[in-house]
């Protein structure tokens, strides 16, 4: 994962620093050619940004971010990156995997630009992995799990399934759709629930129930 916070001179080492106290060991300056700090599997770059492995993601890291913003720091949108001021990095996969992982994508389209709030789901590469810059950069710690869920679920499922059929197509209920998206990708019990609820608030109407509502029964 790479979130730009676009700090330099004495701000990039407080922010090395700030990350450093939050996980309990030292901010080590890696001189050249990197000039980067690093802070166990934290890296922040001479550019300014947080750059860390997406495998890594655990609560930790969402203390991290939350040390970081309560610190006073604030993710960049600045012109001069590229993206939407934060990509999530998934591991290389083979050929046919990523073909998979492209269908699954193009089969759900519509319901996942419309729950991570994006008009573009290409997916990249950069420094020999997967790159997916589909992320605005004024993400709480919270959305960054949930979408960090998100995507490494649907590379799981890229890798795992045999074939992904199904094109992109109207449903009469959207939230209920991609709920049932989610279970299917296995977004199932309490550990799920926040990433549940994130993924799915930007969706109106029942998510129990494909009509919107149950059907009521008329005695007689």
């Amino acid at each position: 994962m790479i979130v730009h916070y676009r700090v330099n001179g004495k701000e990039r080492k407080r922010l090395a620093e700030v990350i450093a106290k939050e996980i309990g060991v030292d901010a080590i300056y890696q001189g050249a050619p990197t000039f980067s700090y690093q802070m166990d599997y934290f890296t922040v770059d001479r550019e300014g940004a947080l750059v860390f492995d997406d495998e890594n993601y655990s609560d930790e890291v969402e203390r991290v971010f939350n040390a970081i913003a309560d610190a006073g720091f604030t993710p960049d949108e600045g012109e001069e990156y590229e993206g939407t001021g934060l990509a999530i990095q998934m591991p290389m996969m083979t050929g046919d995997e990523i073909s998979r992982l492209e269908a699954l994508i193009e089969s759900k389209e519509s319901l996942i630009k419309k729950a991570i709030g994006t008009d573009s789901l290409v997916v990249g590469e950069k420094d020999g992995k997967l790159d997916f810059p589909w992320f605005k950069a004024d993400t709480t710690p919270e959305e960054i799990k949930a979408y960090m869920d998100f995507v490494t679920a649907l590379c799981r499922m890229a890798k795992e399934a045999k074939r992904v059929t199904g094109k992109d197509k109207p449903v009469e209920n959207e939230k209920y759709a991609f709920r049932c998206f989610l279970l299917r990708l296995g977004f199932i019990g309490d550990d799920y629930k926040q990433s549940r609820k994130i993924l799915l608030q930007n969706f109106s109407g029942s998510s129990a129930w494909k009509s919107g509502t149950p059907t009521k029964e008329v005695q007689a």
